[in-house]
């Protein structure tokens, strides 16, 4: 199967606004979803952003259960990107110190 399956710890951020962190585990993952782990109950239908090693996945939760570990979470991916892409656009944006000083006149 093309399952990619990995015990890797991961950080899960809540895309919500409060973008609340919580600590979770890597199950596999597929084309179209993952599985992972964590502490915490998601509800069905909640944005979130997983960070794992140079990757960021963003998803949606399909389905959430308790396990041995916590609770089992089913997302469906909805962006898949390299984190390394992502922090090079970041800190090339936010080098305009000028731009920041103009705003507060």
């Amino acid at each position: 199967s093309s399952d990619l399956e990995l015990d890797a710890p991961v950080r899960v951020i809540l895309l919500n606004g409060n973008n609340i962190t919580h600590a979770g585990r890597f199950v596999n993952a597929s084309a179209s979803g993952m599985k992972i782990t964590m502490g915490s109950e998601l509800f069905v239908g909640t944005r979130i952003r997983v960070d794992c090693g140079d990757h960021a996945i963003v998803g949606e939760v399909r389905r959430c259960h308790t396990g041995a570990a916590g609770y089992v979470i089913g997302l469906e991916t909805i962006e898949w990107n390299d984190r390394r892409e992502l922090s090079s656009a970041v800190s090339t944006l936010g080098d305009f110190p000028e731009l920041r000083h103009a705003s507060n006149c």
